[in-house]
């Protein structure tokens, strides 16, 4: 018993370890990526800069997260409120820029100031009309949002995020990429900037957790070892008395033995016998006393460490269903709750081995949403969301029990088809791609046209897992380039 509970406790200690090395591995690349973003937008706003200095600094100090969290919220609170003044210095900054008389840029000021104030829409029209006889603004203005919009995606696609937010990191990348409106970053940091704070926080609070769980158990393992001790010195006393009596008794027994050879009177051989066997009865019964207390103790301290045990148990195992319930969630994705990349590099390594093994037909294909990025632009994230989830369900009720979707990335689907060839692929992925275009999907009352294309391998000969679906990926980009909205096998 005391060997199975050692390594049950020891069982538990290594996956705690094992949870908070996995929490400092998360602290650590969010350190890396708020020092990276901070020098990333430094100079974009100036008003922001000391800030993001401060900031920069807390995450490359170490030590605790509290001073990083700090920096985080107050850099966000700056970014929230510190935009009230900003409209009015942005405006000021670009009538500056406009080549506009005095006169008129003076009266162009005034306008926009009692705008500001209240004043109603006439001086906004007013402005408008005055401001419809300068020039454009300067094209640096525009370059320099430009150029921001790169620089904030550049370090996005840089740097390692956690899985935990990769999605959300790949939502900003499509945000800045493209024909993104100049400004773009400024959103894209503001929301950023929340993220990375409320990751932070809740990395340190399951860091912070995890470490009160094993002190704790530390104590109590502690408690139980006391009691173990506790328990085997009274064994140690036991056997102990037992001896002790053994030698009283032998003794005795010795003494009895010399008096019945050396006595001459019967009534004094009664009388020494008598005193002998009077010895041996008191040292018998304090020695059923101490044996009944000790067995008494001893009893009570085993239903103690059966009762700190149990507690034990139960912890552990309600510690080891919310390791697991995280373990599954860090596997789903949370917009589509289809498996994420982390799944589907687990399951795709697992089925290359057995393809290896058994060499039963294996095929992969890989899905892409056709023009995704216009319903994002068009009618929102939330819609673009609302699509995907469509898409995944449209495409997991055409698989069979043995097959395995998951949501590769962005707006990319893939599929693993077991016992599966090239042309029975072809033909589930075809049933697949049919079902997406039927679903339908509808945003602000209006139908909305979703389809995809879809990249189809086998794996054959001594493929590795990376040679098919960079084939099945190349097939994709064909059917992109032949049209879109169809399957094709390479």
């Amino acid at each position: 018993m005391e060997t199975d509970w050692k390594a049950r406790a020891q069982t538990l200690t290594d996956e705690l370890n094992e949870v908070a090395r996995r929490g400092r591995e998360t602290e650590q690349v969010l350190r890396q990526a708020i020092s990276r973003l901070c020098v990333a937008v430094t100079g974009l706003d100036p008003s922001l800069d000391s800030r993001l200095n401060q900031l920069r600094d807390a995450a490359r100090r170490g030590g605790d997260l509290a001073a990083v969290e700090t920096e985080l919220t107050r850099l966000a609170d700056a970014v929230l409120h510190g935009g009230e003044a900003r409209p009015v210095e942005l405006m000021h900054r670009l009538l500056g820029r406009l080549k506009l008389p005095a006169a008129q840029l003076r009266r162009a000021r005034e306008l926009w100031n009692e705008a500001t104030t209240g004043s109603g829409g006439a001086k906004i029209d007013a402005l408008a009309e005055l401001l419809s006889a300068g020039t454009p603004v300067e094209p640096a203005a525009a370059a320099l949002g430009e150029t921001a919009n790169q620089r904030l995606l550049s370090m996005l696609s840089q740097t390692q995020w956690p899985d935990a937010i990769a999605e959300e990191i790949e939502g900003f990348r499509e945000r800045l990429a493209g024909d993104a409106p100049a400004d773009a970053w400024l959103g894209v940091v503001e929301e950023l900037t929340a993220l990375v704070a409320k990751t932070v926080s809740e990395s340190h609070e399951q860091i912070r957790a995890a470490e009160e769980f094993l002190a704790d158990l530390t104590d109590r393992l502690r408690e139980l070892d006391a009691h173990m001790q506790r328990g085997s010195a009274l064994r140690d006393e036991s056997l102990a008395g037992g001896r002790e009596l053994d030698r009283v008794v032998r003794g005795q027994v010795r003494d009895i033995e010399v008096t019945v050879q050396e006595a001459t009177e019967l009534d004094q051989l009664r009388a020494d016998i008598g005193r002998h066997l009077s010895v041996i009865e008191t040292r018998m019964a304090e020695h059923l006393a101490s044996e009944e207390a000790r067995h008494r103790e001893a009893g009570e301290t085993e239903r103690a460490l059966r009762e700190r045990l149990g507690q034990v148990e139960q912890e552990a195992d309600k510690l080891r269903q919310e390791i697991a319930l995280v373990q599954e969630r860090a596997l789903v994705d949370a917009v589509t709750e289809l498996p994420n990349r982390a799944a589907w590099d687990d399951r795709l390594r697992l089925e290359h081995a057995r393809w290896r093994r058994f060499g039963a037909p294996l095929s992969l294909a890989v899905f892409d949403v056709d023009n995704f990025k216009s319903i994002n632009d068009r009618f929102g994230h939330a819609a673009g969301d609302k699509a995907l989830r469509i898409i995944a369900s449209a495409l997991r009720s055409r698989l069979r029990q043995t097959d395995f979707i998951a949501r590769y990335g962005g707006e990319e689907f893939a599929v693993l088809l077991i016992g599966a060839s090239k042309a029975g692929a072809f033909k589930v992925a075809e049933e697949m791609r049919l079902a997406v275009s039927r679903a339908g999907l509808h945003t602000r009352t209006r139908p909305v046209e979703v389809t995809i294309s879809c990249g189809i391998s086998e794996f054959q000969g001594d493929d590795s897992a990376e040679a098919v679906f960079e084939r099945a990926d190349a097939a994709l980009y064909e059917a992109k380039r032949g049209g879109k909205n169809c399957c094709v096998t390479r």
